[in-house]
């Protein structure tokens, strides 16, 4: 292969379980952009030393898939024609200093990518993610993140860290200080599930791209996209800020599948989290000058 061959420069990466597989879609689908075929190769946040992730599942699915060589990782780019920017989607990379580090000593002038999503929302659909996976060993999302802290604590992956990785404002600031602001673009979840059109259009000027995407898009949209007009959880939080005693109305999230439904969601729970994300939203609010509202309840 080629030695010289530049690393990627367009970066999606994060938050998980933010639709960053429908946006690795639609950046694939572009004739300018060549996507590497293996969504989160995590090269970056693992160069200097192997993944050793102890929570279940872990070692097959992360240590095992990570890319950590040179080699093997600009491999993934080998096919791409002269004319294209090449990018990947490492959604663990958001909330990881050293990888952003790397990113910013080995590559010029790269593009970043940033989805955010009502935390709560992103919180509870890790765990659907997990459960439905059948590697959840706790039976509620309460037991679940209450057994957060030692989880971390013993090394299990970035995924399972439902509440922390779920908190913004300091990842969000380490990529708008490594990059530089005008080398990232931070894109609201609700926004562009519904209303991709607009955001992608906006990415053609990010990227400098010189034609637009395509206006009939053939993505597979994954169950982590969740492409719903208005999230049901943003409407169970406007119907609970009403004073209805109830989440949801049985309804459960595209991500949930049968074996995840928010009715299982104590009212107690999300009323805990609703304050302990606050103060994290408030400030991310002033960060992006974004109207966050509907994230909290005030």
């Amino acid at each position: 292969m080629n030695h010289d061959q530049p690393f990627p420069s367009i970066f999606i990466i994060g938050a998980q379980r933010c639709a960053t597989s429908t946006l690795y879609g639609h950046l694939s689908q572009h004739p300018e952009i060549f996507m590497s075929k293996l969504k989160e190769p995590r090269y970056f946040s693992h160069i200097l030393k192997a993944p050793e992730f102890k929570g279940p599942g872990d070692d097959e699915r992360v240590n095992k898939a990570a890319i950590t060589d040179r080699e093997r990782y600009l491999q993934l780019f080998k096919d791409a024609q002269p004319h294209q920017m090449c990018g990947e989607a490492t959604t663990t990379y958001l909330g990881d200093p050293q990888a952003l580090m790397q990113i910013a000593r080995r590559v010029k002038h790269p593009k970043i990518i940033i989805i955010l999503r009502n935390p709560l929302e992103r919180a509870y659909s890790s765990y659907c993610y997990k459960r439905n996976e059948g590697l959840e060993p706790a039976d509620s999302f309460e037991k679940a993140i209450k057994d957060e802290s030692r989880r971390i604590k013993e090394n299990w992956a970035p995924i399972w860290h439902y509440t922390a990785r779920s908190k913004y404002l300091e990842s969000t600031k380490q990529a708008l200080s490594t990059f530089g602001e005008q080398n990232v673009k931070i894109i609201r979840y609700d926004s562009f599930v519904s209303g991709p059109e607009r955001e992608l259009s906006q990415l053609v000027d990010f990227l400098s791209l010189k034609y637009p995407f395509p206006t009939s898009l053939s993505i597979h949209y994954n169950d982590s996209a969740s492409l719903i007009p208005q999230s049901r959880f943003t409407q169970s939080f406007k119907r609970f800020r009403s004073g209805v005693s109830r989440l949801m109305n049985g309804a459960s999230n595209a991500s949930t599948k049968k074996t995840c439904s928010t009715d299982d969601i104590a009212m107690e729970t999300v009323t805990r989290l609703q304050v302990e994300f606050r103060e994290d939203i408030l400030a991310l609010e002033k960060l992006l000058d974004w109207d966050l509202s509907n994230w909290i309840s005030r």
